[in-house]
């Protein structure tokens, strides 16, 4: 059986149903906490930047600037901009202003002047990497994320300071949707580091270790300090079984994939689970995978179909044999009929999934199978009902030995 193929099956199922929709990396693009925290810390590293003023400062721009940050905290952001433009028209230079602007125009899901201002602002203060980080929440915004995942990079580089929690994992959201899982991975071991609370970070942990098929204990333990923290997510209880599965605890793996099937959404990665299983489970017993099939098949997508059809054939095909022998001692009616149903059960299994591996497939039912479906036809005409099998066997009668030959 085609074991690995099963496997990442599994990795592509759960990726698939639960991770992308449950992940929204781009979600953190759009999280207004997050934005409103880029540009507090934003604020907050420019004022700390900025050379003591040599001269007092105009206080027409001072009153204008605090009415600014009025609008900005009341999510007035129309206001907010026109005040901010009035006070750049005095102090052009002020990348304190700029970067408040950026973040106007950002709330307002104005881009590319969000875009341009964050520019200036980085510009005019090239040590402030939370600049560098807002413009990076816009290209996210755009849904360009390798180009968010390069400003991340970029800001960690200039200014070290902006690796807190909360950035490491917007970052690491950045990468994964970029594609750059190893570069995701990175940002998520630093988001644990500084915030080891942050569930998110060591889901997405056993996630990257797992698609990568990963065989140190990291992922294993990421995912149970998720579970530790989340014990009742099914996503967690998802990707726990599926560890669980490939260290080899099968028993426990399907127990769990079967619990978490009570969410519909998590039925195709149930339906992985137990299809692995009864991958495994067909050269062993042809019966224990007849019966993860029927577990699972009910909970299999379009795309796992064909394969549950495969596996079901399969499976049955070497229960014919031991059937067609038992007929053979014992040529029952019901030994007859069930060798027929059953063959053409196998039949009708393997055409429906000859698309799964069509070469063997195709063989099985051209050459393996034929014979058996003759000798079920042959079965039925020739079995016997119970009471002609309870009637005694005549013996035929017994020769009289050969006189002997006189001497």
């Amino acid at each position: 059986m085609h074991t690995p193929a099963l496997k990442t099956a599994v990795a592509a199922a759960l990726l698939a149903c639960c991770l992308a929709p449950r992940g929204l990396p781009a979600q953190a693009a759009l999280d207004t906490a997050f934005m409103r925290h880029v540009a507090e810390m934003a604020r907050q590293r420019a004022t700390a930047l900025m050379p003591a003023p040599t001269q007092p400062e105009n206080q027409r721009v001072v009153q204008q600037y605090r009415s600014a940050l009025t609008d900005l905290n009341a999510g007035k952001w129309s206001d907010a901009a026109t005040a901010l433009l009035a006070v750049l028209q005095r102090a052009p230079t002020n990348p304190l202003y700029r970067g408040d602007l950026a973040y106007a125009y950002l709330m307002r899901g104005q881009y590319d002047p969000a875009a341009t201002e964050y520019t200036r602002a980085y510009q005019a203060q090239q040590q402030n990497g939370w600049f560098v980080i807002g413009l990076g929440l816009v290209k996210a915004s755009q849904r360009q994320f390798g180009d968010a995942a390069g400003a991340a990079e970029l800001a960690a580089s200039t200014d070290s300071s902006v690796v807190d929690s909360a950035m490491a994992s917007v970052a690491t959201g950045w990468f994964e949707a970029a594609g750059d899982r190893a570069r995701a991975l990175h940002w998520a071991h630093l988001a644990v580091q500084k915030s080891p609370g942050d569930a998110t970070a060591w889901l997405r942990i056993a996630s990257y270790l797992s698609q990568a098929n990963d065989t140190t204990p990291e992922g294993m333990a990421a995912i149970r300090r998720y579970r530790a923290l989340r014990p009742d997510d099914k996503l967690g209880q998802a990707m726990y079984a599926k560890y669980l599965y490939d260290a080899g605890q099968q028993d426990s793996a399907i127990a769990i994939a079967q619990a978490v099937a009570a969410d519909s959404s998590f039925r195709p990665f149930a339906a992985s689970v137990l299809l692995q299983a009864a991958g495994v489970q067909l050269r062993r017993d042809a019966q224990r995978t007849i019966q993860l099939v029927t577990i699972g098949q009910p909970w299999a997508d379009s795309s796992q179909r064909a394969t549950y059809s495969n596996i079901l054939g399969r499976a049955q095909l070497r229960l014919l044999g031991p059937l067609q022998n038992h007929f053979e001692a014992y040529p029952s009616c019901d030994t007859a009929r069930v060798l027929d149903t059953l063959s053409a059960a196998a039949d009708r299994n393997l055409r429906a999934g000859q698309s799964f591996d069509s070469v063997r497939t195709r063989m099985m039912i051209d050459t393996i199978l034929p014979p058996y479906r003759a000798n079920a036809a042959s079965a039925l005409r020739s079995c016997r009902t119970p009471a002609q099998l309870a009637q005694p066997q005549r013996r035929p009668a017994a020769r009289p030995a050969p006189a002997r030959p006189r001497p």
